[in-house]
């Protein structure tokens, strides 16, 4: 018996196929899509970043690309209200955004 179930998971796993698609999206690609929707909207969620992206593989390539913009300090994360599943992108830094007022008094001098 043990002998038949084996055979029956070989044959299992000989069967295993994997359908690979070709990705319609590249980091670079994604990278300008995230800027300009920063740039045009301002701080924006994940979530929403993501709305309109109709495949889960281009949703992965601009996680990767929001990852390798963090990296580069091109962009800026928050989480608020201490909720990892809820964090927000912006172009501006954290002290930009905390102190507006000596932004502006930056630019005036």
């Amino acid at each position: 018996m043990a002998a038949f179930k084996k055979v029956l998971t070989d044959i299992k796993r000989q069967e295993s196929v994997h359908r690979v698609e070709k990705i319609q999206a590249t980091i670079e690609q994604q990278t300008t899509f995230v800027l300009n929707r920063l740039r045009r909207e301002g701080r924006s969620s994940f979530k929403d970043l993501c709305r309109g992206l109709n495949k889960r593989l281009k949703v992965v390539v601009t996680f990767l690309a929001i990852l390798e913009m963090l990296k580069e300090h091109q962009i800026a994360l928050y989480v608020e209200d201490n909720d990892p599943k809820q964090f927000y992108l912006d172009l501006k830094g954290i002290e930009e955004i905390m102190n507006p007022e000596n932004k502006k008094q930056e630019q005036t001098n």
